[in-house]
Order: structure tokens, then C-alpha cells, then sequence
């Protein structure tokens, strides 16, 4: 009923446009097939919104999504969290409208989980990765761009003993795990 609402303020021609525009995007989704496949990939990094135009369903099957550099907010991805039960990879790099706290709500569907990158999100702490150790098939963290002080590490190595045993990468830069040069540096001083 509220979109009805809206196209009583255009005109005739405005109002043809947007029957074209929908019926073009229809058109597209139905020689594409795209409702009807059960995707296990889904790469749509630096589109924008274009997350909010594929139906939640699409999201069922997907083993693997990529949806860096969009303009992901909390809210969508809580909804693509809750949509993507089987998502084993999950690239959300470099969305700045998504805040940590999206990451703890969502944390509940990630049990399937093994490689998240969250790089570039440099409003996210440590209190994410905490959150996210306690998934319990995560393998990789993908954290280019994020600083964490040598305390915060030697608190996840505490705290997670999967950081501990080595069963969890924390990648801070490529190739580069800084919890070995802590559980190194607290050996050499505590040893």
C-alpha cells in the first residue's frame, strides 16, 4: 500500500518510466533465471544497493559472499545474516554504514562460518573479533587496516584457545598473523 501512495506525485510520463524500469528489471531476472537458482557464489562488492534488489531467498544456498565496498547498513545485513543459514565465506570489507554491533546480532547465524574479511572497517575493535572467535568453524580473520595493541592480543590469546592452539588466523596484513609475535613475545618473557 505505501508504494501505491508514492506514484500519485508523478506524472504521466514519470509513472511510464517506472512501469518500463520494472518491467525491464522483471524482463532481466526472468531470461536470467535468476529467482529460480540456488546460488552457492554471490560476488556484489562495490554495488552500492544493489544487495537490497536480490530477494532474501536467493541468499538460502549461498556458500560464499562477497559484499565488499557496498553500502551495507546494519539493519541488511542482520536480514542477510538471517537469510545466508549455510554461508561458509563472508567478505564485508570496506563497509563503512556497518557497525559492530551488527556483527555481535548476527553472530547467532554464523555457525557455519570458516573465513570472514572485515578489512578496511576501521570502526570496528576488538570486541568484533572476540565476538567472532566464538564461532565455532572460523578459520580465517581477515582484518587488513584494523590496529589492535599488543594487549588486546594477548587478551585474545587468553581468552580464545582456538587463537591459542593455532586453530584460529588472525590476518591483520597480508600474510602477516600477530598473534604468533605475541605468543612468541609472551614465551620469551614469561618463560
Amino acid at each position: 500500500m505505501i508504494l501505491v501512495s508514492v506514484f500519485q506525485f508523478l506524472n504521466l510520463n514519470d509513472l511510464a518510466r517506472a512501469a518500463a524500469t520494472c518491467f525491464e528489471w522483471w524482463s532481466t531476472i526472468k531470461k536470467y533465471r535468476l529467482m529460480e537458482r540456488d546460488w552457492e557464489e554471490l560476488d556484489i562488492s562495490g554495488t552500492g544497493k544493489l544487495y537490497c534488489f536480490i530477494p532474501r531467498r536467493a541468499f538460502v544456498s549461498l556458500a560464499s559472499l562477497n559484499i565488499a565496498s557496498t553500502e551495507l547498513t546494519n539493519r541488511h545485513f542482520k536480514q542477510l545474516m538471517e537469510s545466508a543459514i549455510s554461508l561458509q565465506q563472508l567478505d564485508i570489507s570496506y563497509c563503512p554504514a556497518l557497525d559492530q554491533i551488527a556483527i555481535f546480532q548476527a553472530k547467532e547465524t554464523l555457525h557455519e562460518l570458516v573465513h570472514i574479511a572485515i578489512s578496511g572497517n576501521r570502526q570496528f575493535t576488538i570486541l568484533v573479533i572476540a565476538c567472532l572467535c566464538s564461532c565455532p568453524e572460523l578459520v580465517t580473520i581477515e582484518a587488513h587496516g584494523l590496529e589492535f595493541s599488543a594487549e588486546e592480543l594477548l587478551f585474545l590469546t587468553k581468552t580464545f584457545e582456538s587463537i591459542r592452539s593455532g586453530n584460529l588466523l588472525l590476518e591483520t596484513e597480508e600474510g602477516c598473523n600477530p598473534l604468533d609475535i605475541i605468543n612468541v613475545f609472551e614465551r620469551e618473557i614469561f618463560e
